[in-house]
């Protein structure tokens, strides 16, 4: 599978906790910041760290030299949840304004200078095992024919084979994905297995993205959580949008809904037209 389709599968991720305010940190220019990587549950090997980071620069992520018997490297987590937040190649900024591809600031997951990226493994067996070898006992012309006649495997200084996913399975783990992170995004938990099951089932069977987002929105569980309008519409753009609202559009549309012209299910209808969001499912390859 090629790194850039995988890597475009995963992208947009999208997340609840980094809504966070960055202007009060201390992010001080002569400040040196340090990137460490850790292998993850099953992971052997190590890495170094990359130290000697300054305010405002640009780090580009290495390739991960962790191992993992059986199972195969999707991306790097910038918390141990189970998210790939960041990927091999992948340049992270350390600026107050910049979001990684995760939808994660780097900056708002220092702790006392470092930024501590998991690798996150699948175990996914090859959906294109090798053919058994022939009985030597047949008398039957096994020889195949020279243009079917397999590359040769790769020797040990070559690394494993790599794992070759169907369009079925890359459509699947990118609907899983898009369950994750609407977890993430809207209620601020992972997510459970019957949910998360009963959504991407859903969605595979060519379910609407919005209809979803609606089902998170009218859930006891974030209706519970009793948001004041400002709090709401800030959900609405990290949703549709994968972003933080602009002070003109966070004050508009909370005014809409406190002077009542327009209610919160119309506002979700609204949003639900914006470019972003058409763009993040074409990424997640979900109807809108």
């Amino acid at each position: 599978m090629n790194r850039s389709i995988l890597k475009k599968m995963l992208s947009i991720t999208i997340s609840a906790v980094m809504i966070m305010s960055v202007s009060g940190m201390a992010l001080a220019d002569d400040d040196s910041y340090k990137i460490e990587f850790k292998p993850g549950q099953g992971g052997e090997g190590s890495m170094d760290d990359i130290t000697g980071i300054q305010y405002g620069d640009s780090v580009t992520l290495p390739h991960v030299l962790f191992t993992n018997e059986g199972n195969y490297f999707w991306g790097w987590c910038f918390l141990t949840d189970g998210i790939a937040d960041a990927y091999d190649g992948e340049t992270l900024q350390f600026t107050s304004d910049f979001v990684a591809s995760g939808g994660y600031h780097p900056m708002s997951w220092m702790h006392d200078g470092v930024l501590t990226l998991t690798a996150y493994w699948e175990n996914i067996p090859n959906p294109n095992p090798p053919a058994p070898a022939p009985d030597s006992g047949s008398d039957t012309d096994t020889t195949p024919a020279p243009d079917s006649i397999p590359d040769p495997a790769p020797s040990e200084d070559e690394g494993p084979a790599p794992v070759i996913l169907t369009e079925e399975q890359i459509r699947a783990m990118s609907v899983e994905n898009f369950v994750d992170n609407m977890y993430i995004a809207i209620v601020g938990r992972t997510y459970d297995e019957t949910g998360k099951a009963h959504w991407t089932q859903y969605l595979l069977d060519s379910g609407s993205a919005t209809a979803v987002v609606r089902g998170f929105f009218g859930s006891q569980e974030f209706l519970g959580f009793e948001l004041t309008d400002e709090e709401y519409v800030t959900v609405l753009y990290r949703v549709f949008c994968n972003s933080t609202p602009d002070a003109e559009g966070l004050a508009n549309w909370t005014n809409a809904l406190a002077s009542e012209n327009v209610t919160r299910d119309q506002l979700i209808d609204q949003f639900a037209t914006e470019p972003a969001w058409a763009s993040i499912c074409a990424y997640y390859c979900v109807n809108v």
